[in-house]
C-alpha cells in the first residue's frame, strides 16, 4: 500500500501531465500541427535523482507525451544547452527550478508553460509571469501531507518523543531515557 505522501505526489504530477497534454493538445488541435509533439524539458538545480519526483513512470509518461530534451536543465548548465532549448514549449520542473533571467527565457521563444511539481513558486515565479508563460504549481496537493507532518511533529514534540531520543543518545540508557516525567 502506498503512503498518502506517494498519493498526494502521484495525483500532482499526474495533474501537472494531465493539464500538460491538455494544453499541448489544444496547441496542436488550435495551430493544426496533429503530428509535431510538443517539445519538454525538465528543469531542476536539487541534488535529487529524477526516481524522486519524475520516478514511477512519470518521465516516461513525458516522453510519451512530448519530445523530452536529453538532459536535466540547471543554472550550471543552462548556457550549455540553450541552442537545443529554442524550441522548447514546456518545462517539468521540481525542487530547485533555477530562477529564469529574461536573457534566458528570450532564448526559448516557444515556451508556453512551466509545470512545477512542487510548491512554493516566489523564488522564480516573476519573469516567467511577466512573459505571459503559464505556471501551474502543486501547492495546493501539498498542503495536506504538509499540515499533517507538522501536527504529527507537534504531537511527537508534546509525547516528550524528542527528548527521549537526545536522553537516549547521551546516556545510551533505554530505562533512563524512558523515565521521562510528564507534566500533569
Amino acid at each position: 500500500m502506498r503512503s498518502p505522501e506517494a498519493l498526494i505526489w502521484g495525483r500532482s504530477i499526474s495533474c501537472g501531465i494531465a493539464a500538460g497534454e491538455s494544453i499541448m493538445r489544444h496547441e496542436r488541435d488550435f495551430e493544426g500541427v496533429g503530428t509535431m509533439p510538443t517539445k519538454a524539458a525538465l528543469f531542476y538545480d536539487y541534488p535529487i535523482k529524477d526516481g524522486e519526483v519524475y520516478g514511477q513512470g512519470r518521465r516516461q509518461t513525458i516522453e510519451k507525451l512530448t519530445d523530452l530534451y536529453p538532459e536535466v536543465i540547471n543554472s550550471k548548465n543552462f548556457d550549455e544547452h540553450a541552442s537545443g532549448l529554442g524550441n522548447v514549449e514546456v518545462i517539468f520542473a521540481t525542487w530547485g527550478m533555477p530562477f529564469l533571467t529574461a536573457e534566458q527565457l528570450a532564448k526559448m521563444p516557444e515556451l508556453k508553460a512551466v509545470f512545477y511539481a512542487a510548491g512554493n513558486v516566489k523564488a522564480f515565479a516573476q519573469p516567467i509571469v511577466d512573459n505571459d508563460i503559464i505556471l501551474v504549481s502543486a501547492w495546493d496537493m501539498n498542503a495536506i501531507p504538509v499540515a499533517e507532518m507538522v501536527l504529527s511533529q507537534i504531537i511527537l514534540s508534546c509525547r516528550g518523543y524528542y527528548r527521549t531520543i537526545r536522553d537516549y543518545y547521551e546516556t545510551h540508557d533505554q530505562n533512563k531515557a524512558k523515565a521521562f516525567h510528564r507534566a500533569g
